[in-house]
């Protein structure tokens, strides 16, 4: 009968890392024996259990260590980790490590080494030669690219939890619509840093605001639609095409308002990835999927707060590339979707059940006053 043992570090009880585990053992219809617990005495302290696993069989020994190890659980005395080349460009090889985004070592030649550029379903490629390690995508593999293989020699940390009162200890709770929508805004406010990510629509639509003063034809300001208003957007699009593209619309003083324009002359960067419904597209769009991700992922370690809007597509896609650090707030008046997003794994996601144009007018209103403030 395979037996194994796992530690567990940290705040293991206000994180329900240690009912997740015991409770996934016996999912498993295995068995565990709790050698060893301290719990700390003082908020600020860590507590530690040791947990003996005992399954039928090994096959069911090494599928539950790997579930027990993504969410924080640390095999007992861990050798070095095992690497295979990638046998071709674009392939992992046979039985590699899949990733979490949650802080990640691996054991090299008896050192812990981190594992840089965190996201999760990557591999783990290690370069003996400099003693380094990161996440990779499986479309950057390179031929005999040294793989990480099994979870033999990896540690997984599970995420801290936050000094009382900061807004992420609601992170992890169940949606609500009853959460102070108020002061989260003004909290978030603190944190936001220059970037946007979003698609070919919703810079259609705002440069059709700025051009037109029409989102699909219906004005903003009020009044009756024009029959030909649906065709504005198309007419923004090639606008801005035959301008060379948004930046040079901006430029040119075509486009003196909006969202792009803002970040145009601030210098904000900004990414547009497509998909096949897109007019057009504007010439900024990225059109191919891999290539738009990995521009996202080029902007990860400058920034340490994600905001999504109304975009359950986008918040997925982005969640998946983020580390457990990075904060992740979404905002949807569908609480399905924020579940979802948090489902797949992105378990650093703060879920604000809120319509969008009501959540975007508190969080200018605190921006703004922070502004004054700060004036």
């Amino acid at each position: 009968m395979p037996t194994e043992a796992v530690d567990l570090r940290g705040h293991i009880i206000d994180s329900l890392l240690l009912p997740r585990v015991l409770d996934a053992i016996l999912a498993d219809d295995a068995e565990f024996e709790i050698e060893e617990v301290r719990i700390g005495h003082r908020r600020e302290e860590p507590s530690f259990a040791r947990i003996r696993i005992h399954t039928e069989a090994q096959p069911a020994m090494d599928a539950l260590l790997a579930d027990l190890q993504a969410q924080g659980a640390d095999l007992v005395n861990q050798g070095n980790v095992a690497v295979l080349p990638a046998p071709q460009e674009g392939v992992f090889p046979e039985g590699f490590y899949s990733t979490t985004n949650l802080r990640t070592s691996i054991r090299w030649r008896g050192a812990w080494l981190p594992v840089d550029h965190l996201e999760m379903d990557c591999g783990i490629r290690l370069d003996p030669a400099s003693g380094s390690a990161r996440c990779l995508p499986m479309h950057r593999v390179r031929r005999g690219d040294a793989l990480v293989v099994g979870f033999e020699g990896v540690r997984v940390t599970p995420p801290e939890r936050p000094p009382t009162g900061e807004l992420f200890e609601f992170m992890g709770s169940s949606v609500s619509s009853e959460k102070p929508k108020r002061r989260l805004a003004a909290e978030i406010a603190q944190w936001l840093v220059g970037g946007l990510f979003a698609g070919n629509g919703l810079a259609t639509h705002d440069l059709e605001a700025a051009l037109h003063g029409t989102s699909l034809g219906v004005p903003l300001a009020g009044g009756r639609p024009h029959g030909s208003g649906h065709q504005n957007h198309l007419r923004t699009i090639n606008t801005v095409r035959s301008c060379g593209g948004i930046r040079q619309a901006v430029a040119q003083g075509l486009v003196t308002r909006g969202i792009m324009h803002a970040c145009v002359v601030t210098g904000t960067p900004f990414i547009l990835a497509g998909s096949i419904r897109d007019d057009g597209p504007l010439p900024e769009v990225i059109t191919d999927a891999v290539e738009a991700m990995d521009a996202v992922r080029a902007l990860v370690p400058q920034v340490d707060t994600v905001l999504v809007i109304g975009s359950m597509l986008h918040a997925i896609a982005v969640g998946n590339v983020l580390p457990a650090a990075v904060r992740l707030v979404v905002v949807d008046i569908n609480p399905a979707a924020l579940t979802k997003i948090m489902d797949r794994g992105s378990f650093q996601t703060l879920g604000i059940v809120s319509d969008a144009d009501l959540f975007l007018h508190q969080l200018v209103g605190a921006l703004t006053l922070s502004g004054a403030q700060e004036g």
